[in-house]
């Protein structure tokens, strides 16, 4: 099961076509009745360089933020996805196998997350 999203991301000097973007979806939403993402708060933190460690499940369903860095996600199923500045990343696997998390540096990557309260796959968010 594919449990890590791919959401967006913003290449250097096209934040503004992106927040184009996110702006016609919010109306789009409001369109549509749905609400606002309701978040339990953000950590920002800091991650050195690893080879990966263990497979390892989500603590929670969060949006992982990556703001400096590049790594990637293997997840159950073998993908690889890449993550560098301006990945957002839908992080679900809460249970099952996981998945590794590789960050390659030199520099550490920094790392926005922020978790869900709706913690139902597929709940209405």
């Amino acid at each position: 099961m594919f449990v890590v999203r791919d959401i967006m991301y913003c290449k250097p000097g096209k934040a503004r076509p992106m927040v184009q973007k996110f702006l016609a979806i919010s109306k789009l939403g409001e369109k549509l009745g749905y609400e606002m993402l309701k978040v339990t708060g953000a950590q920002f933190n800091s991650r050195a360089p690893s080879p990966g460690g263990d497979w390892h499940t989500g603590p929670r369903r969060q949006y992982v933020i990556t703001l400096q860095g590049r790594g990637e996600l293997e997840v159950a199923n073998g993908q690889k996805v890449p993550v560098g500045p301006g990945h957002i990343n839908l992080i679900e696997d809460t249970t099952g196998k996981g998945h590794i998390t590789r960050n390659f540096g030199p520099e550490d990557r920094v790392v926005l997350t922020i978790p869900l309260v709706d913690q139902t796959i597929g709940g209405a968010r």
